[in-house]
């Protein structure tokens, strides 16, 4: 009978939730834990796979090989652990043999989105970002809940591969799926501008603008935008709404580093010329 589920297990250790060891760091601790349980449950493949994660956090990837392979004769076939062999072969920088690991699980397996994910990664660390996005793309479409990091990493790895309408489009399905995220909204923005498509830009950023409790900074950059675009009206209303913004923030924020160069940012642009 296991006395603590594996995963429970080492969130608690690793978020300090146990007895810390004064002598030995949060990994050190968790490792020793699990190689506890293991001794009480020397057949759990659950258990051997959770101590090759930590082993790999460590560095120490004979130790992590060895519970992976303890744990594929217990659980022969298991994707999961063939899985995490890939990711830690992709951690170990042995881009050859993550490759291998995660195309022979998705051949088996063709509907697991995070083997497309990780192969995604394995791909965009050798330069394929043609295939590397590809897969990101697979990885998305066959989740339930995709990552909101699946999205941007494909949208990353068109960028690399010079394909910029595919790292839009990329942001775009994200924002289909999660919503109107600032990590999604962002580089959309940035890759309008960069196409010189202002107004477009201009758009998602009142898009944003929309559900941001905090608009000042995204104000301003609406202000300049403006003012690329030759708006110099538009972009005036924009600044002065920038400021009624940063005024009504507290003088403790007022104050910090970034939001004074803010604030001096819009007092030239709103000052007489």
């Amino acid at each position: 009978m296991t006395s603590c589920p594996p995963i429970a297990l080492l969130f608690a250790l690793l978020c300090g939730c146990t007895h810390p060891a004064r002598a030995h760091g949060p990994l050190d601790e968790a490792i020793a834990a699990t190689t506890a349980e293991i001794a009480k449950q020397p057949t759990n493949a659950e258990l051997l796979t959770s101590r090759a994660w930590l082993h790999a956090q460590h560095k120490d990837w004979p130790a992590s090989h060895a519970d992976l392979d303890r744990a594929a004769v217990l659980a022969p076939g298991s994707n999961s652990v063939a899985l995490l062999r890939g990711e830690i072969f992709a951690m170990a920088g042995d881009w050859i043999k993550a490759r291998k690991e995660l195309e022979a699980l998705i051949s088996r397996e063709p509907q697991n989105s995070a083997a497309h994910g990780s192969l995604g990664r394995v791909l965009f660390s050798v330069g394929e970002f043609k295939a590397s996005a590809a897969s990101f793309g697979r990885a998305a479409e066959l989740s339930a809940q995709p990552d909101v990091s699946t999205f941007v990493s494909q949208s990353q790895a068109f960028e690399r591969a010079d394909d910029p309408a595919g790292a839009l489009k990329a942001l775009d399905n994200g924002i289909a799926r999660l919503g109107k995220l600032v990590s999604l909204v962002v580089p959309a923005v940035e890759l309008e501008v960069a196409a010189g498509r202002f107004d477009a830009a201009i758009a998602r950023i009142d898009a944003l603008l929309e559900i941001l409790p905090r608009k000042e900074t995204w104000l301003v950059r609406r202000a300049e935008l403006l003012e690329k675009a030759g708006r110099f009206d538009d972009a005036r209303i924009s600044w002065e709404k920038a400021r009624k913004e940063f005024s009504a923030l507290p003088p403790t924020r007022q104050s910090t580093p970034q939001m004074t160069t803010l604030g001096a940012r819009i007092d030239a642009a709103l000052s007489p010329r």
